[in-house]
């Protein structure tokens, strides 16, 4: 059986699953197969935004420790771009002979520890606490116990486990200052394990690093004994001895030793005022029970300081895979600030290649939050490095976030030269994911222009490479991008069954961002089927999900959405309300395709209220919008509503014109629904001014595109149209 290889480097050897996370035992084959661990969260809490926001909090923390002897070194974090997945790799601790693993409960129950093992294990676990808060000061564990102490052959133990540590600064770098941490929610939980929890813990109350000193006294009271301090029949009861003061009545009767019995006592004094303040007071403390007990002085604490460039290399690599990760998570604050640490990272070691990284991720994060032509500074930067470095993977990779920046800002051939360079590098170079992508990318390009033939054949070439190279994430942005294309030409069915599987496979990685614009195109295709609740739930559900992550631009399209719905259930004054809000969201982003929307909306809100000479300019301007960024699917359907304004108000000259213009469009990019409207207005125009036999060709071409997208209009259509026969038939 072929061992699973991870990231092309890691050979899996065994791997361990529990709780939220799994942990690979690996050989790096770029390092000379040295034994690595690779911790990476469970797949089946992806799609859970809390448990990965833990698990990239936990990644921070072991970045921001760094190198101690006493704390399992973590290597570096990585980010799988294709899977979207996360992992914090970490040194690897050989189990000891006899045992079953590494760990010091393994130690303690096989009766391997002695006074001076003890000692000497209990001063490593001090020194270990001692350093990590030295580099984070507000640093908790909160589930210090034997199973996370970790002993080699080599008998040094090292603290592991950061996974429930609390810190304010534990979501970005140290030095970063962000707004909005409540400290309560990472420490005011009932979080551990139970029988190693301080009192304040039981009690969900703050906690700061004397909790984690009380769980110090129960290991050392376990490593001297043999036995755990604090058992009980239930949780109950182990709360109830923990608040009580067990732990400390068993010290005082079960220690033989005076001089551990007052260092242990102390630790786990069930008030947190009577405890040891700090973690140097505890090792001050410690010193003295360890020179008296083993008749000499404690080994001086050594432990190297990394100040290497492979030092900086690696944690600018590790900001990096965070900023990329709370991208996925929609978190853009937090990406832009790991980002921007990397960055100062890789400047400070003058690495051109990573600075190149961290300018083209700040890019992208940029075009996520609305910030295009701030996106484009970036990104032009990133690939003049790219050029200099003779880098054509990433050359290819920044021209299609280059391209995407521009079709934002609606210079639409410009995006498309940029999508054409980047395919023709990764077709030269086999760069077969970054083929797909491009693909995609001039599917969107295609789609905006209404060229929707040509956007599906990319589409599904894109999604056909996705496919066998299980990139679900990309796969999903295909599947929702090519599903809108459907809905826009009016075939809600293919729509919905596509958005479905674009949605679920969203869902499963995660990722927020993606399901946010799906959500929103899912509730497009019910407001075109006429089931405006059912719209409205959906659009919920989008918005407070692009509240969560901050993404404004969906926001604004959202509510534009809403806008329409209310609009067309006489509810006007909500109707415009929402729109205003868009439209100043809209504006403030300078997001030229999300204004042309909103003036539709606006339009048609006029049209709803009976104010149609207000309809003209609203939909004159979504016109000249689309004809500024060449999006010729809305042009035409703006065509066809102001056709429908001309009309209302007897301009058949002038809606004739319009629609005809509509049609044209319609039919020059294949959105037969759009065609099959203006159609229709047209068909009455000619029915109204005696021209019947116009009136019945434009009227049956009408019916059938009705008919043949389900769209809400056939049932009406069909019988006024049956009415209108009837009547040539009887005269």
């Amino acid at each position: 059986m072929t061992a699973e290889i991870i990231d092309g480097r890691f050979k899996v050897i065994k791997t361990l699953v529990g709780g939220m996370g799994v942990i690979h035992l690996c050989l790096d084959s770029e390092q000379n197969d040295y034994p690595v661990a690779l911790k990476m969260i469970k797949p089946d809490f992806l799609p859970n935004p809390d448990a990965r926001r833990k698990f990239l909090r936990e990644a921070n923390i072991w970045i921001q420790v760094g190198l101690h002897p006493n704390i399992l070194r973590a290597l570096k974090v990585e980010y799988l771009p294709e899977t979207h997945e996360t992992y914090i790799v970490t040194e690897l601790i050989q189990t000891p002979r006899g045992l079953p693993d590494a760990s010091l409960n393994s130690w303690i129950l096989a009766g391997n520890i002695n006074l001076s093992r003890g000692i000497n294990f209990g001063l490593h676990i001090i020194r270990g606490m001692k350093y990590a808060t030295s580099q984070i000061p507000d640093l908790v564990h909160r589930d210090l116990k034997p199973g996370n102490i970790l002993i080699g052959p080599d008998e040094i133990a090292k603290v592991n486990d950061f996974g429930i540590s609390s810190s304010v600064q534990g979501g970005a770098p140290a030095d970063i200052n962000l707004s909005g941490i409540n400290p309560g929610d990472k420490t005011h939980s009932f979080i551990g394990t139970p029988n190693y929890m301080s009192p304040e813990q039981c009690k969900a109350q703050p906690l700061d690093c004397r909790s984690d000193i009380y769980s110090y006294g129960l290991i050392l009271f376990e490593l001297l004994t043999g036995q755990p301090v604090i058992t009980g029949p239930d949780i109950h009861q182990v709360v109830l001895y923990h608040i009580n003061g067990h732990a400390l009545n068993k010290a005082k009767k079960d220690i033989r030793d005076v001089n551990l019995k007052t260092f242990v006592m102390k630790c786990v004094h069930p008030e947190i005022k009577e405890r040891y303040q700090d973690w140097s007071e505890v090792e001050n403390a410690f010193k003295q029970v360890y020179k008296t007990i083993l008749g000499e002085n404690p080994p001086e604490e050594e432990y190297p300081i990394d100040i290497s460039l492979y030092g900086f290399y690696q944690k600018a690599g590790s900001y990096l895979a965070l900023g990329a990760s709370y991208t996925d998570v929609g978190d853009y604050k937090m990406a832009e600030s790991f980002s921007q640490k990397a960055l100062e990272c890789a400047q400070k070691i003058a690495a051109p290649r990573l600075e190149a990284d961290a300018l083209d991720n700040l890019g992208i994060i940029s075009s996520k939050m609305g910030q295009y032509e701030k996106a484009v500074k970036y990104l032009e930067f990133s690939l003049k490095i790219y050029f200099k470095l003779y880098d054509l993977a990433n050359q290819a990779i920044n021209l299609g976030n280059l391209g995407n920046a521009y079709q934002r800002l609606g210079k639409i051939e410009k995006a498309r030269d940029f999508f054409v360079q980047s395919l023709t590098i990764a077709k030269s170079e086999k760069l077969v994911g970054i083929e797909a992508s491009q693909l995609g990318n001039l599917a969107v390009s295609f789609a905006e222009q209404g060229n929707f033939q040509n956007a599906i054949k990319l589409y599904n070439q894109a999604i056909e490479i996705l496919a066998s190279r299980h990139a679900e994430v990309a796969l999903s942005t295909n599947y929702s991008n090519l599903a809108n294309v459907y809905l826009l030409m009016g075939d809600l069915i293919t729509s919905e069954s596509i958005l479905k599987k674009a949605l679920e496979l969203a869902v499963k990685n995660g990722v927020k961002p993606q399901q946010c614009i799906i959500l929103g195109n899912l509730a497009n295709v019910f407001v075109a089927k006429g089931q405006l609740p059912k719209a409205l739930e959906i659009l919920s559900d989008a918005v407070n999900l692009s509240n969560d992550i901050g993404d404004k631009r969906g926001l604004c399209l959202q509510l534009a959405t809403i806008a329409s719905i209310f609009s067309k259930q006489k509810r006007f004054k909500e109707a415009r309300d929402y729109l205003n809000n868009a439209l100043s969201i809209a504006e403030a982003l300078k997001d030229t395709r999300s204004l042309g929307t909103i003036h539709f909306a606006v339009g048609n809100l006029c049209i709803e209220r009976g104010n149609l000479n207000d309809a003209i300019p609203a939909f004159q301007k979504c016109i000249d919008v689309s004809l500024g960024i060449n999006d010729r699917y809305t042009e035409a359907t703006a065509y066809g509503n102001l056709g429908k304004v001309y009309a209302a108000l007897f301009n058949f000259d002038q809606a004739i014109i319009c629609l005809e213009k509509s049609m044209e469009i319609a039919e020059e990019i294949g959105t037969e629904d759009v065609r099959g409207r203006a159609s229709w207005t047209l068909g009455v125009i000619y029915e109204l001014t005696g021209r019947i036999d116009k009136a019945i060709q434009s009227m049956k071409y009408a019916v059938q595109i009705f008919k043949k997208y389900q769209l809400a209009d056939y049932e009406q259509a069909s019988i006024h149209f049956e009415e209108v026969k009837s009547g040539v038939k009887s005269r």
